[in-house]
């Protein structure tokens, strides 16, 4: 019998004490990994949890050939259900939304599944405790794999920001037929007064007192022109009917804006150049299109100098017309761009001049705004002149429109988001 060879017996056990060793911070490794993993789960959905309760807001999934439905915890509490002995799925949600609205929200979510679409929709939802909600649902159906169906989605109370919402549309209209009604008030007396004041001027003699029939004049002409921009900044802050939308070719329309302003821009040797081909036209209404250009020529006849160009250039892509206004000018700051097309805005707060209301361009980007477009200038400095550049989708894009025969009560909407980002 051989004698067995203790250094080589005292190497593999050492080895495999190694190994061992080895084996045990490799599972050590594994559990901490899988504990922390475990722990930022946790902490990842009480998070997500969190912001979904300020949000007043849940989640949803649906697997619809299987039938399996899961809620978000925030969803329940949504929709004032107990997490225990709630059953999560369409059938559930249905027996919530209020009955005037079930057939509408029914449709749109089957057209989404079977069209494997998107869609948002605003609804009544009825809680057990009877309270109605206003809620927005947010889904999106698509093929997963296995070629079923497969639809993801939240669902959010909105209930508090739908009743701020009307109470601040109702204060536009309110605010808007004041203006209307301010607005044929101060013109009723300004009519005989602009008739009057000219004759009266013809036949006064005296030096002094024809200068202060000038200045009469010069200011009721500036509040005559206020009250006229004002109003139609009104009118043009109404939703636009389908009927009224036509093809309009944009050539056309700024030789017209153009041939209004002639007199002016040959006093000033400024020359305006169409540079828009026959064949480029828009889906909209002719005459805000036509107010549009006019405004935007005005602006840029008024800050061009003498013996200067102005460019108004248009090109088509699949997402709309591109328009563009370039005048040689006194230019812009970088912090001036997003101003100008505020209401009585002045470039120079130092001047007050009694021609220029400062709505010209507020009126234009009211128009893009009823047209789903966006408006924003560029200007690469003082003195070096401005471009204002339009953005008009095409015909299906075309937004605040009301369907034919519909109501369209006075809207003042807000549009500063319409401008470039």
């Amino acid at each position: 019998m051989e004698t067995p060879d203790i250094q080589q017996l005292a190497r593999e056990m050492g080895n495999n004490a190694l190994i061992g060793t080895a084996l045990v911070a490799v599972l050590a490794v594994l559990v901490v990994f899988v504990l922390v993993s475990r722990q930022r789960l946790r902490n990842a959905n009480s998070n997500l949890d969190a912001a979904q309760r300020t949000a007043q807001l849940g989640s949803w999934q649906r697997e619809v050939e299987r039938g399996i439905c899961s809620w978000s915890d925030n969803l329940y509490r949504v929709l004032g259900l107990p997490i225990k002995g709630t059953v999560p799925g369409l059938e559930t949600f249905y027996s919530l939304v209020h009955p005037e609205d079930l057939s509408r929200v029914r449709e749109t979510i089957e057209r989404s599944v079977r069209e494997k679409s998107g869609y948002e929709i605003e609804f009544r939802l009825v809680r057990p405790d009877g309270a109605v909600r206003t809620m927005r649902s947010k889904g999106e159906a698509c093929l997963v794999e296995g070629g079923n169906t497969c639809v993801v989605g939240s669902t959010q109370d909105i209930t508090e920001q739908s009743l701020m919402e009307s109470k601040l549309s109702t204060l536009i209209r309110q605010k808007d037929a004041f203006i209307v009604r301010l607005g044929h008030d101060l013109k009723s007396p300004l009519t005989p007064l602009m008739a009057l004041l000219p004759l009266v001027r013809e036949r006064c003699a005296d030096a002094e007192a024809a200068r202060m029939l000038d200045i009469c004049r010069t200011s009721a002409s500036h509040i005559e022109r206020i009250t006229a921009k004002t109003l139609k900044l009104v009118r043009f802050s109404s939703p636009l009917a389908s009927a009224d939308l036509e093809r309009v070719p944009l050539a056309a329309v700024v030789d017209g804006a153009i041939n209004r302003y002639a007199g002016l821009m040959a006093r000033e040797s400024i020359v305006c150049k169409n540079e828009i081909s026959p064949a480029i036209g828009v889906h909209a209404v002719s005459t805000q299109i036509e107010e549009l250009f006019a405004n935007l020529i005005s602006n840029a006849v008024h800050f061009s100098p003498k013996g200067s160009v102005i460019r108004i250039t248009a090109g088509e892509d699949a997402q709309g017309v591109m328009a563009s206004v370039r005048d040689e000018g006194a230019g812009l700051e970088p912090d001036q761009l997003e101003n100008i097309f505020e209401e009585f805005y002045k470039e120079d707060e130092a001047r007050h001049e009694l021609g220029r209301p400062g709505l010209g361009l507020t009126i234009c980007r009211q128009i893009v705004f009823n047209h789903g477009g966006s408006i924003w200038a560029e200007s690469p400095g003082r003195g070096k002149g401005t471009t204002i550049r339009i953005r008009l989708p095409h015909a299906e894009n075309v937004m605040n429109i009301v369907p034919e025969g519909a109501s369209t009560c006075l809207t003042s909407r807000s549009c500063s988001s319409m401008t470039k980002n």
